[in-house]
């Protein structure tokens, strides 16, 4: 995997906290300023949130992966049963073809960009059943009691994707999580300097750069499996993939 793909998980919030944990320690060592204080309290506020959240996030992730599996698995079932049927002329079948490619080219633009609208999913989905209707004469009574059986788990994998999509993880914690991030950014280097001392402000600097620098990379990396279908993020879902 090429390290530049890890720069994904920097932005300006990356850059924000840093200046604030430099800016700390520079203010710190110019003013001697040193404290004791049992970071402990803090570690904790930021540590149990963080947790909580990104396995929430993660165990999201896995469940959109289920659910757009038993959706295309769905609309390539009912493409199937729609093709191998003999009474069927090759027009509709073709037909039937486009407007499920429709059907799932539509959700994964829409999971992609949410600004869209998404009536045309529901509208377009109700047309399959449209389509059985009014071929009603040359679909037999078993394959469209399967189309309709692999509907349903159509309309459920839709449903949960876009719930999914719309419904993030408990956004409290995310906000108390960054604020003590940007707490423990700024009161580090005092306590650090009481501990190791002026004559090595050096260490103060490189150790409050790299626990800011873990801190709010965990954060991001959180943030973006929010959403793993905006195809930004490092471990985002590959959208391409599940096409019809």
């Amino acid at each position: 995997m090429s390290f530049l793909r890890f720069a994904k998980l920097l932005n300006l919030q990356t850059l924000l906290v840093l200046l604030v944990s430099t800016g700390s320690c520079y203010a710190a060592v110019l003013f001697e300023i040193d404290y004791n204080y049992d970071l402990l309290l803090l570690n904790l506020a930021i540590t149990f949130p963080l947790s909580f959240s990104i396995q929430a996030a993660f165990r999201r992730r896995e469940r959109a992966l289920e659910f757009l599996s038993l959706f295309k698995s769905s609309l390539v079932t009912v493409h199937h049963c729609l093709q191998f049927e003999k009474k069927l002329p090759s027009k509709q079948k073709e037909e039937a073809r486009k407007m499920l490619q429709k059907v799932g080219d539509h959700l994964l633009g829409w999971l992609a960009n949410p600004k869209l609208s998404i009536k045309e999913i529901n509208s377009e989905m109700d047309e399959v059943f449209v389509f059985i209707r009014s071929n009603k004469g040359q679909i037999s009574e078993s394959i469209t009691q399967r189309v309709i059986r692999y509907m349903k788990d159509t309309y459920r994998g839709a449903s949960y994707l876009i719930s999914m999509s719309r419904h993030k993880t408990v956004q409290g914690l995310r906000m108390y999580c960054i604020v003590f991030i940007y707490l423990y950014s700024f009161v580090n280097a005092p306590v650090l300097l009481h501990h190791i001392g002026f004559e090595d402000a050096w260490l103060v600097y490189i150790i409050c750069f790299l626990s800011s620098l873990l801190l709010i990379t965990l954060y991001n990396i959180q943030e973006q499996m929010e959403n793993p279908f905006d195809q930004s993020g490092l471990d985002d879902i590959i959208l391409h993939d599940f096409r019809l």
